[in-house]
């Protein structure tokens, strides 16, 4: 199962972090399969991470989670990259908002109603 697709714009900014994670790990001289074994992430996976490819990374994975562990474990500042992320996160929310009027079709709004209604009318009499 693969995650959700990401933006175009989401996309650089992860692939912005996965080639500052690789050029940290590469000046620290960490291999991927020590990183792996103590991470306890797979190679195949760190490998998407350097790549900025995390719409190949299982669905299950917190994305993010995952990319950060790794950021940490091997002294890359990826900070900006989130603060980033979270403000076209944000921008995203506001511009796709729905009522729940525009979630809900008719026939649940009415079949709502009446439940609504014999309930009233069941408590009114007793």
């Amino acid at each position: 199962m693969k995650n959700l697709k990401f933006d175009g714009t989401q996309l650089e900014v992860y692939k912005i972090i996965g080639e500052k994670i690789l050029s940290k790990r590469k000046t620290t001289r960490k291999k991927l399969p020590g990183i792996s074994k103590k991470l306890n992430i797979s190679i195949e996976h760190l490998n998407l991470i350097e790549e900025g490819d995390v719409n190949n990374l299982p669905k299950y994975t917190l994305v993010n989670g995952f990319i950060k562990t790794y950021a940490k474990f091997v002294g890359a500042d990826v900070t900006d990259e989130f603060s980033q992320l979270e403000k076209k996160n944000v921008i995203y929310q506001l511009e796709n908002k729905t009522t729940i009027f525009e979630r809900i079709s008719l026939k649940q709004l009415i079949i709502f109603i009446c439940i609504f209604f014999l309930l009233l009318i069941f408590l009114y009499n007793n």
